[in-house]
């Protein structure tokens, strides 16, 4: 007792007490009742077995009022280490107990530990399940953790929880749980972006920002890098490469209105026009010349290099493959009609367009495209891009700025630019890092959520610019009417 002077009579009774008092027995763990639980939610579980002596408080001046003590530790040992808690003291052979929810899946040994250190333990005692995901497995996808939609390994601060529909991390911190190019430890870049989410922008890392030049006179429709610091442009009858910080051309006559840099550094075209539909072109170099595969009838959407000298496009209605000579396939998506594809390889290959008048994208599976159910998300009119990524994620961006961000398996939507301003044609590193271009010689970046139109020189009359291109966040051309081109 605290504060209170204790008797001699009262020590010659503890002394006593203490010496004619054998020790209990250690707790034996016999089984535990139901032995497999949920993942998902906290269950209550009967612990089986004997020598569950609680703890004795006794008050000797006050000898009536001894009370029990059932101060047991309920210890888990498995995947992880966890504690069960004590509910209930039943009798010496029976503990009830709860085991919380989010326990990683698997395998667990039960231990019981006495208020005397005396321990008790059964191997395999207890299952953790996850009955929501049961193709998970011990330690699979159903792993409580943070929301980690971007899979960088760094989740949201405020998304912890269990899915079996979107990645988890085991850590927060991530500053831009869309972006997986953000996330801490990650490589700064001059972008305006705090890359490693310690809270500066751009630290250590001087920026140049843009640059403009007036590259002609003429509309340029396609920009295309070649090499770093090295783009092609392309426009309705001339080509040109902007290398060294000078421009060179050659007349190339096809309305060119869509263009990629091949695997051996090649320009290829298409034609979109009314009057010279279908054209294709290759560039190798400006001295070798423009050579021209003309006839087609098919307006050219937009062309992709997806593999090595390996081409994908779009008409219409049709799926352009391209090697040596284009081929025209035609797709059973009903009435869709297509404006764009995008993907880093043949694996991740995406289509972009409209279904019944709204936005929709496609995903080649087992080799046919099965739409992703963007339709109905966007309320743009028209789709002017869809960009996949080597993971399978991709993002699809309308002409009115609506951004459809397809993560793990599902849409998250972004904000649309203000009213009045376009999108003409997007680069992006990543689903939530997107560059994109338009009306009134302006340049915008999406960040996951909304745009931010960037600082560019001002350029007199507000060109609209057609194009834009990167072979990196700090080697961006954007390029348009007038023969502007615009460069970071």
């Amino acid at each position: 007792m605290i504060g209170k002077v204790v008797s001699p009579r009262s020590c010659s009774l503890i002394a006593v007490f203490c010496a004619c008092s054998p020790a209990p027995p250690a707790p034996v763990v016999k089984s535990v009742t139901p032995s497999t639980v949920a993942y998902e939610s906290a269950t209550e579980i009967e612990i089986a077995g004997d020598g569950f002596i609680p703890g004795v408080k006794t008050d000797l001046d006050h000898p009536s009022q001894a009370t029990l003590d059932p101060a047991f530790a309920i210890n888990l040992t498995g995947p992880q280490s966890s504690t069960a808690t004590l509910l209930q003291w039943v009798d010496a052979m029976h503990l009830r107990a709860r085991v919380a929810a989010g326990l990683m899946p698997g395998t667990y040994a039960l231990q019981v530990v006495d208020s005397h250190g005396r321990k008790g333990s059964l191997e395999n005692a207890l299952t953790v399940d996850c009955t929501i995901c049961p193709d998970a497995g011990p330690g699979g996808s159903c792993d409580a953790g943070f929301l980690d939609l971007d899979r960088d390994g760094f989740g949201d601060d405020a998304g912890y929880g269990t899915s079996c529909e979107v990645p988890r991390a085991p850590v927060a911190g991530d500053c831009n749980v869309f972006d997986r190019l953000t996330h801490p430890g990650a490589a700064e870049v001059c972008n305006g972006i705090d890359d490693d989410c310690n809270g500066v922008i751009d630290d250590g890392c001087p920026d140049a920002g843009w640059s403009v030049s007036r590259q002609g006179t003429q509309a340029w429709t396609v920009v295309s890098m070649a090499a770093p610091g090295d783009p092609w442009l392309a426009g309705t009858d001339t080509i040109g490469r902007l290398s060294g910080g000078g421009l060179s051309t050659a007349r190339c006559d096809g309305g060119w209105t869509t263009g990629t840099t091949d695997s051996t550094g090649a320009l290829r075209l298409g034609s979109a026009g009314i009057s010279i539909n279908g054209d294709f072109a290759t560039i190798a170099s400006l001295s070798s010349g423009c050579a021209t595969l003309n006839g087609f009838q098919q307006p050219v959407q937009m062309l992709r290099e997806v593999g090595p000298n390996t081409l994908r496009g779009v008409t219409g209605s049709e799926l352009i493959v391209w090697s040596s000579t284009p081929q025209f396939v035609p797709l059973a998506l009903g009435a869709a009609q297509l404006s764009a594809v995008g993907g880093p390889s043949l694996e991740h290959l995406f289509l972009g367009g409209t279904s019944s008048g709204s936005p929709e994208a496609w995903e080649l599976v087992d080799g046919g495209f099965v739409a992703l159910g963007l339709a109905g998300k966007l309320t743009d009119p028209a789709l002017v891009a869809v960009v996949g990524f080597d993971d399978g994620d991709a993002v699809a961006v309308g002409s009115e700025g609506g951004v459809g961000m397809y993560l793990s398996g599902g849409w998250n939507l972004g904000a649309k630019l203000p009213a009045g301003d376009t999108v003409s044609a997007v680069w992006a590193a990543s689903p939530a890092r997107v560059y994109a271009v338009g009306n009134d010689a302006l340049v915008w970046r999406f960040d996951g959520t909304q745009w931010t139109k960037l600082s560019t020189p001002a350029i007199t009359g507000g060109p609209m610019l057609h194009a834009i291109d990167a072979t990196g966040e700090e080697d961006l051309w954007a390029a348009g009417e007038g023969g502007w081109v615009l460069h970071r």
